[in-house]
């Protein structure tokens, strides 16, 4: 989950492979199975004297995701959840780059379950 949060700060907006030390466990491969992209996603790790190289689908099959429940945004997925109110806030606090840094990444967030732009 920290390289996952790592690129979403840095503004990246899709994870195409993934290198690990073991196979991912089930709580990983889940979390990674939500991600922009996953259904692409190859992932590489060690196994006996070689390595394992496969898609996520193929660690996670029968998978249960956003589409399930009806979601189609993903996490990673390049948004903005832009409104007048934010724009303004964002204007008002110009000067003070750590409150529009803040604004700005609320504008980024990513919260599909609760439909909140933020």
């Amino acid at each position: 989950q920290f390289v996952v949060a790592q690129a979403f700060a840095w503004g990246e907006t899709q994870l195409v492979a993934l290198v690990t030390t073991a196979a991912p466990c089930g709580f990983c491969r889940q979390f990674l199975n939500e991600l922009h992209g996953a259904e692409k996603m190859m992932v590489h790790f060690p196994h006996g004297d070689g390595w394992v190289d496969v898609t996520l689908a193929e660690l996670l099959p029968f998978s249960f995701g956003p589409e399930d429940l009806g979601v189609t945004e993903k996490f990673l997925a390049a948004q903005s959840h832009t409104s007048a109110a934010l724009d303004r806030l964002i204007v008002d606090h110009r000067e003070d780059p750590a409150a529009v840094a803040a604004l700005q990444a609320a504008a980024r967030s990513y919260a599909p379950h609760t439909r909140s732009p933020a």
